[in-house]
Order: C-alpha cells, then structure tokens, then sequence
C-alpha cells in the first residue's frame, strides 16, 4: 500500500464538516435570537416630542390595565403596562373618553388609554398608523381568558398613590389616622389652586389651569387633601413654590400704613418692593413643613408675618363620617421677606350623607379655586364631582387702575389671589348628586352684593364638570 493510502483523510473531512455545520448551526441560532429580541440599542426611549417611529419606546405613568377595545369597560388584562416601564405603540385610534381623551393607543395586542403613557402632546402622533388600517398586527397571540379578581377603577388607585404613596419632590405632608371609617371602599379627593398662570406679585407661578379631576401629583396645585372613605386616613400634601421664569425688575405687594389720629388702625397699602436677592427664575423653593396640632384653636392667621411651617389640625368622627380639616398654609418664597405672605386659613368639612351623596363645606379665605371630587374603588363606577369653587375670572386679577394717583398707576399687585380670596366669598357648602354634578348653596353671606359678583349663581355643577 502507498504511504497516502494510510492517511486517514476521510475523518478529517468529516471533523471539517461537522466544524461547518456546527457554525452553520450557531449562524442561524444567533439569528433566530436577534428576530426574537431586537437590540436595545434600537429602543429609542421618548423624552420630548417628536414624530412616531416603530423603535419609539414611552414611558407608561402608572400601572395600566389592557383593553380588547378602546374603551374603559370591559378589561382583558390587569396590570397590562406596569408604572415606569417603556413600551411601543404600534398604533393609535380614538374610541371612548378616558381621563380627558379619546385617544388609545396598541401595546402589544391590548389597547391603553394614551392619557396614561408620556407621550408629549394631548393629540395623535405625527407618521403614527392609525389602528385597523395597515397597522402592525400583534406579535403574539392574546391569552385565553382566566379568572380575574375583581377589576378595580383605575382612578381609585391612582388617588391612592398620589394620597399615600411616595411623597412628591420638595413637597410636605401629613397623614393622620381619623375615625372617619365609613366602610366603603373609595376616595376622596380636595385640592387648592390658582387657576392664574402667576402669583406673589409675579415672583412666582401660578398653577395655570382650570379644573382637573385626574388625581395625579401631577396635576399642579397648592395643596392637596384626600381621605380614603374605608380606613379614615387622611393626608395633606402641600407643593412646592416655583419662582417665575423671568423675574420682574420689581413687584408689587402690600404694606401695612397706620392712620394718623387719636383712633387706631390703619390699612394695607399698594407698595412696590425690589425683587430680593437670592431668588433665581425658574427654580423651586422647598414646601415649609407641615406642624399638625390636635386642636383648631392652635391653627391661626400670621398675615405678613415670617412663619417657619404650615399648620394644620385634622380630625374625623365615625358616628356622622365627616373629616374636618383646619389649615393655615404659607409659600415658601414671600414668606421669608421683608412683606411676609397673605396665608391661606381654610376650614373643611366632608361629609359622607347615608344615601351615598357628599357634602363639602369651606370657610375662611382660600385659593381662588377648590376643586373636590370622588373615586369609588369598584371597576365601572364613575367619578363625582362634588366641589367646584367658580370665581369670575376678574376677580383673582388684582389690577390697580387708580389714575389719580400716578404713584400708583397701574400694576399688578398679586394675579393669583385678588377678592375672590377673602373670606366673604369662601362660605360655601355643596351636596353632591347622582348624576355626578353638585348643588350648592351661600353660607353667612346674607345680602352682601360683593359674593353675588365674585361667586355667580354657576356654582353648582353638572356631570360634565369632571373633566379637566
């Protein structure tokens, strides 16, 4: 035999081949694995607006339940979308109003309401394929239906976060434990704001909007009371000051002038102040923290006087299911100058009746706006406006038109409070209705005309109010 008739040439060909077709084998592996799990280098996460593409990934606001249709009821999957997870939207349509918008959006092979995902504009996206015409089809199939827990409002939970769950950057708040146990399960929700987009002179921004009956942190306020009808605890929360983008070259605001003679007295008096060093436009002042007495009586006035804290005394009764909550509130910004701050002095009372209804009453000075609405934990049941403080635009507009006095001229003393703060125009109760409006009556302001023009017979309300 030859010498290369003993090589042992056909093992090698066939180590050779099994080499080849081992990487063959990994080739396709790895290629099967990147269609089943793109890149995350791919997953553009949206942080602005900007127009869809399919790689966009959104940041979902809360835990989402999924829907086979684009509308509230029924729902196919709980917890579809997780709070703070990325998702696409292969596709939007429009379909039934949820939290202020018709707009719904695909994730995955369920439909979610767009309010609940960050994406940048109250509207459709620009380039994004409208669902049912063309749009992608889902990637895997829906799940055949297993018994669910009951479906809870989605709404109710997001008041439960917003009541107890982490507390807001900047922000102050109390939770208290009251004997305001109704037995029901639902929440109660009351907030202060300015509907104003300034306030303090101009130093500072207002929240600048109207009402809003998502029960989100954020949705920009005040401060923020919710009582949870079932357990009785009830928080508050106050927010932030935020300093104006520009800050004026100077401000109005008040200063107390006594009045010459043998009779004591005197009476504010329109005053313009520099602006004081330190504030820088567009930055945020830390809420004063919040002192809770145990009694109503410690809660008092400090008009333009520096106070170092919010106060607060908050209590509830089990034998009548009302919550009572007394709260004397400053900001964090003109209260630590020279001119001191005008403080908020708020007495509340809710009350839940044995039909199911609410009565919500206010007294002392507040903010121009109070809004109070509620949120039944059952999935289906419908959100009731209970409370809307309307105030005529003008009256939380301080304008000074005083021609005689050029001193004076005109200016804008503070945009967010004005009359419709004063105390003679908050003496309000309201009774909430089934059909998810309210009625509302005066209290104490007998044939005074001043309440006639700040607080117009449109207090009550209708079932269309609840949207912001």
């Amino acid at each position: 035999m030859s010498p290369t008739s003993t090589t042992p040439r056909p093992a090698a060909r066939r180590r050779t081949a099994a080499r080849r077709g081992a990487g063959i084998g990994l080739l396709a592996a790895v290629g099967a694995a990147s269609l089943l799990a793109p890149s995350a280098a791919s997953a553009a996460r949206v942080t602005s607006l900007q127009p869809w593409k399919p790689t966009n990934t959104y940041l979902a606001k809360d835990d989402i339940d999924g829907r086979a249709a684009p509308q509230l009821e029924p729902r196919a999957r709980v917890n579809h979308v997780r709070k703070g997870s990325w998702v696409r939207i292969s596709c939007q349509t429009t379909g039934q109003m949820a939290y202020g918008s018709r707009i719904w959006d695909k994730v995955g092979d369920l439909y979610v309401p767009d309010q609940l995902l960050k994406t940048y504009t109250d509207g459709p996206l620009r380039g994004v394929p409208r669902c049912g015409a063309g749009a992608p089809a889902p990637t895997t199939p829906a799940p055949a239906p297993t018994p669910q827990a009951p479906a809870t409002n989605a709404l109710w939970q997001v008041a439960q976060n917003a009541a107890f769950g982490p507390r807001p950057a900047d922000a102050s708040r109390i939770v208290e434990d009251t004997p305001a146990e109704t037995g029901r399960d639902g929440v109660v929700m009351l907030r202060l704001f300015i509907p104003d987009s300034q306030a303090g002179g101009r130093l500072l921004k207002g929240d600048g909007r109207g009402w809003n009956s998502f029960p989100s942190q954020s949705v920009p306020s005040r401060a923020s009371l919710f009582w949870d009808t079932r357990t009785g605890k009830v928080s508050l929360t106050v927010d932030p000051t935020h300093i104006s983008d520009a800050l004026p070259g100077e401000f109005w605001g008040l200063e107390y002038r006594g009045i010459p003679g043998p009779i004591p007295g005197g009476v504010f008096w329109p005053k313009k102040y520099p602006v004081p060093s330190g504030l820088a436009g567009g930055t945020t002042r830390a809420a004063l923290p919040i002192t809770n007495y145990s009694s109503e009586s410690s809660v008092r006035s400090t008009d333009f006087k520096a106070r170092s804290n919010n106060t607060a005394a908050i209590y509830g009764s089990s034998r009548t299911d009302t919550v009572y909550v007394k709260m004397s509130l400053l900001n964090s910004v003109t209260n630590s100058i020279p001119i001191g701050a005008w403080s908020v002095d708020t007495k509340i009372t809710i009350k839940r009746n044995p039909s199911g209804s609410f009565k919500v009453h206010t007294e002392g000075n507040g903010y121009p706006a109070v809004e109070a609405y509620y949120y039944p934990k059952v999935a289906g049941g419908s959100t009731r406006t209970l409370f809307l403080r309307r105030i005529h635009p003008w009256a939380y507009d301080r304008s000074i038109k005083v021609g005689f006095l050029p001193r004076v001229g005109t200016g804008t003393v503070d945009p967010g409070g004005g009359i419709a703060a004063l105390d003679v125009a908050s003496d309000l109760s309201c009774d909430s209705r089934t059909d998810g409006g309210s009625d509302c009556d005066r209290d104490g302001m007998g044939a005074n005309p001043l309440p006639n023009l700040i607080a117009p017979d449109s207090y009550g309300t209708s079932a269309s109010d609840t949207a912001g």
